[in-house]
């Protein structure tokens, strides 16, 4: 008996010592198993970076825009779970351990300060919501997106990097939920950001750990964030258009003489280039993107669905950043009209919109390019309330009465409204309207379709182009003022509106064109061609022409390059900017 009763006392007293150790054990593993609260890590502190951006216009007033950005296609979203420990037992049974991580919803951005379409400060809220156990940790990160694929893809230069992209640091939140304590299931978090560079995009990331040590990551990333205020939307609320003819390249395709854009031999295709075209445009005084077509390349043989798909994707992305108007630019085309006429009466030059393949052709060409979808975006250029088309070369086509009366027409049953249509005819220096031959092709051929018209211009600065034009070249300031001042009467004489074609320069010798003397790009010449065609502004409907943004084949560019920086673009802001003023500018009698 002694013996027995030593033995059970001995077992249960062995019992005991199993129950305090499994005790212990649990108790080290999951600290909140017996109601105890853990206590969160501290998390680590990075380092912040707080840009700062200054204001383009000091007489802008910042306007708080209520838009909020959700997070409906997060980048990434990771999940990290506890980990677990057990042991068997069969007189102890533990409380099953938290493996299911947080849950991040309601994540959104909203813009609280924005300056003419420049988001300078951004509020992050989001919600972190847990079924077991409290939240513990909320944490916030704010990095630039970088673009080094287009060093390799375009060629774009180290040193030119941060010119395109300014630098920016990752900025790192630790936050505290809105009540103040870390001590629910669900928690609701807000975060201001504020003095954001821009020029980029941005990722928003968000961590979130709740007491069982479950983490849950989503990343979002923000659309383009501009680097300037919209100068070109001010200068259009106060009604001058500004515009620059945007060309469609791959510029791996495109020779080029002496320069090369900071985006290097980029395609605008990329989203990214063509977001920073129109900030580096738009802050600069631009608000239109004149979009050239290239119907001239849509039926050759290759080209047919390439070139068309290429302009229409990049329409679209434009009109879809609500911050630029855009037109269309089509043309004559060998590849699709027929040239001449039977009896000959007509230059094997010309176009005779008489001949029905070619009033089928043309209006083939404007039933393609406005669609309904385009035209009435709101983005798409209106003119006294009409949709712009405007006909490059226009005086290559003949007898356009009928055929400019049918796409007004067209128009109009697409949009309630008849086209705003720009004839971009005008002759180049020293050709003037009382010469015979103007007066001959607007008596017989042309007179009564630019009747039908709304708007006269011409093309690069009216520059002449060959090898016998060494006077006008040399004194091309000169010639350019007594051309604008005589056709901008002629057009007043026809009731048309005057449209002031403007360029830097110009020299197709070594793509595309024949031999010529080319003419200067120059940023004195440019800064003094630029005053001269604000002084022949219409008064009643100001339009500047810029040829063109983007024209490498001519050297007529001017959006930043390696050897000219962003110098083109800060003698057009530096002049624009004082037409933003309540005092009307002085124009031309």
């Amino acid at each position: 008996m002694l013996r027995a009763g030593g033995a059970s006392r001995r077992v249960l007293l062995g019992v005991l010592i199993a129950v305090v150790a499994v005790s212990a054990l649990l108790l080290s593993v999951y600290p909140g198993w017996i109601g105890r609260p853990a206590q969160p890590s501290t998390p680590t502190t990075h380092s912040q970076t707080a840009a700062t951006s200054s204001t383009l216009l000091n007489t802008s007033q910042a306007m708080v825009t209520t838009t909020t950005y959700p997070s409906t296609t997060p980048i990434t979203s990771t999940t990290t779970h506890a980990a677990t420990s057990s042991t068997t037992t069969t007189t102890a049974t533990a409380h099953p351990a938290d493996t299911n991580p947080p849950k991040i919803t309601s994540l959104s951005w909203t813009p609280t300060r924005v300056v003419l379409d420049k988001v300078y400060d951004i509020q992050v809220s989001f919600t972190a919501v847990d079924n077991e156990s409290p939240i513990a940790r909320a944490e916030l990160r704010f990095k630039p997106v970088e673009y080094y694929y287009m060093m390799y893809v375009y060629g774009v230069k180290s040193e030119d990097y941060p010119k395109i992209f300014p630098p920016e640091g990752e900025r790192s939140y630790n936050l505290t939920p809105v009540d103040g304590e870390f001590d629910g299931l669900e928690e609701t978090f807000t975060v201001q950001i504020t003095n954001i560079t821009g020029g980029r995009e941005y990722e928003i990331l968000i961590l979130v750990e709740d007491r069982a040590g479950n983490t849950k990551t989503v990343e979002v990333k923000t659309p383009y964030i501009r680097q300037y205020e919209n100068l070109g939307k001010l200068l259009y609320e106060k009604g001058f258009i500004v515009m620059s003819v945007y060309l469609p390249f791959n510029m791996r395709n495109i020779p080029h003489k002496d320069d090369v854009s900071l985006l290097g031999k980029y395609d605008t295709l990329d989203e990214i280039v063509i977001a920073k075209h129109v900030d580096w445009a738009t802050g600069n005084g631009i608000n239109t993107f004149i979009l050239d077509s290239q119907n001239h390349w849509w039926t050759t043989a290759g080209m047919t669905t390439g070139m068309i798909d290429r302009v229409f994707l990049i329409c679209r992305t434009l009109l879809s950043l609500n911050q630029i108007n855009v037109a269309w630019l089509m043309g004559p085309s060998r590849n699709d009209f027929r040239y001449g006429t039977y009896g000959g009466e007509i230059p094997e030059w010309a176009i005779d919109l008489r001949n029905p393949w070619n009033n089928w052709t043309f209006i083939k060409f404007v039933n393609a390019l406005m669609t309904p979808d385009i035209v009435n975006n709101p983005n798409y250029l209106r003119i006294n309330g009409k949709p712009v088309l405007y006909i490059w070369d226009e005086g290559a086509f003949f007898n356009q009465e009928e055929t400019y009366i049918a796409v007004k027409r067209l128009i109009a049953e697409r949009t309630g409204s008849e086209a705003y249509i720009i004839a971009d005819w005008i002759p180049r220096i020293p050709t003037q309207p009382s010469d015979e031959y103007v007066q001959f092709l607007l008596k017989k051929f042309r007179g009564a379709g630019l009747r039908v018209v709304d708007a006269f211009t011409g093309w690069i600065g009216l520059h002449r182009v060959g090898l016998d034009t060494r006077e006008y070249v040399d004194n091309y300031e000169y010639y350019y003022d007594i051309q604008l001042n005589t056709w901008r009467n002629f057009t007043k004489t026809w009731g048309k509106d005057f449209i002031v074609t403007l360029t830097p320069g110009f020299d197709n010798s070594y793509s595309w064109g024949g031999p010529q003397i080319p003419l200067p790009r120059d940023i004195n010449k440019f800064a003094e061609r630029l005053k001269i065609a604000i002084r022949y502004l219409d008064n009643t409907r100001p339009v500047l022409k810029i040829d063109t943004w983007n024209d490498f084949g001519e050297w007529t560019y001017i959006e930043p390059t390696r050897k000219d920086g962003f110098t083109y673009l800060e003698i057009l802001c530096s002049i624009l900017v004082n037409l933003t003023t309540d005092k009307t500018p002085t124009l031309s009698n």
